[in-house]
């Protein structure tokens, strides 16, 4: 969490805009040492989402205690808010990213013999 992924096999460290792209195939290869691997976003990316949604929540629930009477600027305000948190969670998302050893047959025949 909060760093950028390391290819599982040689702890080759990734770049942002590597990242983003090996996120979106499901089978990636490391330019190192050209091993196969998974990317994933599952525990890091949840972690992400609650921060996020805590922040924007927490936000927002800040500027209705200071607000009498709700109006359109305060909505306006509200969802700038949001967005921005979305916004700066989405720029985030590439450090939440974990790489995963893929198993082949072959290593499973290895463990076996």
């Amino acid at each position: 969490m909060f760093k950028l992924p390391k290819c599982p096999y040689c702890k080759t460290i990734y770049h942002y805009k590597d990242v983003k792209k090996e996120l979106m195939e499901k089978e990636c290869t490391c330019y190192h040492c050209k091993k196969h691997f998974k990317s994933t976003l599952f525990p890091g990316g949840i972690i992400l989402l609650l921060i996020v949604l805590f922040c924007a929540i927490g936000f927002n629930f800040f500027i209705l205690s200071f607000i009498s009477k709700l109006s359109f600027l305060e909505i306006i305000i509200m969802l700038v808010i949001t967005i921005i948190f979305l916004v700066i969670g989405y720029l985030l998302y590439p450090l939440f990213v974990s790489f995963i050893k893929t198993e082949t047959n072959s290593d499973k025949l290895n463990w076996r013999v």
